[in-house]
């Protein structure tokens, strides 16, 4: 059970990784600069899918960490929308 549970996190783990380092992301004022934050994002999601064959059946190991990713790219974006206080400002410079 736990096994299951660090390698969803792992794989989580990764896609954040991903997500901070991309220009359009909401939680942070400026995304991760570098070429190494998205080789750690991979890494990590790598990890985890090696993790989860080693303790599913492959086909579940595949399945279940392409879930979890897509459900973390789903959610992560409206989990910034919690913060309290003032919204950040566009960095585009338009406004809606």
């Amino acid at each position: 059970m736990w096994m299951t549970v660090l390698f969803v996190l792992v794989i989580w783990g990764g896609v954040l990784v991903l997500y901070l380092g991309h220009p359009h992301q909401i939680w942070r004022r400026q995304p991760l600069q570098g070429r190494g934050w998205r080789i750690l994002g991979w890494a990590l999601i790598l990890a985890g899918q090696t993790w989860g064959l080693g303790i599913m059946d492959t086909l579940a190991a595949f399945l279940a960490g392409s879930a979890a990713a897509m459900l973390a790219v789903a959610g992560l974006p409206f989990f910034g929308l919690l913060r309290t206080g003032p919204a950040p400002a566009l960095r585009s410079g338009r406004h809606p």
